[in-house]
């Protein structure tokens, strides 16, 4: 045997054992790493009630990764004009305990929930197939914290 069709046996063998860990994934327009206008945010009280609201809620949908509570997460406020060009949306979870916030939605229940689920489920899935996204991403939480006017 010669040493190009070893070369290539053994290649073929390598590949072959890759499953979906050796696959590319999408990556977004620019890191969450590389949000560099990001300033470190201190959530509201209420924000930990919308953690507990969508864990609550997609645990009755599907099984949750383990080890991923609500003091775990690195929370960080974004100036609109960052979001808008790295990557043209107002929330953004970044693997494995980073929520970014556009500086316009810092108490918007709704995105804020929907940035936990990610977090919860540990899945960035931009096209937000999993059930519990359906389910829980949507439904309007009014913490007790939040004022109305």
């Amino acid at each position: 045997m010669t040493n190009r069709a070893l070369i290539i046996i053994i290649s073929l063998i390598i590949l072959a054992g890759c499953t979906t860990s050796c696959a590319p994934t999408i990556q977004l327009k620019a890191s969450p790493a590389l949000i560099f206008d990001a300033r470190p945010l201190i959530p509201e009280p209420w924000y930990e009630q919308l953690y507990d609201n969508a864990r609550s809620c997609a645990k009755h949908i599907q099984r949750l990764p383990r080890g991923h509570g609500y003091g775990k997460i690195d929370w960080y406020v974004v100036p609109r004009h960052t979001m808008a060009a790295y990557i043209n949306a107002i929330g953004l979870w970044g693997r494995p305990n980073r929520i970014y916030l556009d500086e316009r939605v810092v108490a918007d229940t709704m995105i804020i929930k929907h940035e936990l689920l990610h977090y919860i489920l540990q899945r960035e899935d931009s096209i937000h197939t999993a059930a519990a996204f359906q389910a829980c991403s949507n439904t309007q939480v009014k913490p007790a914290s939040i004022e109305t006017n």
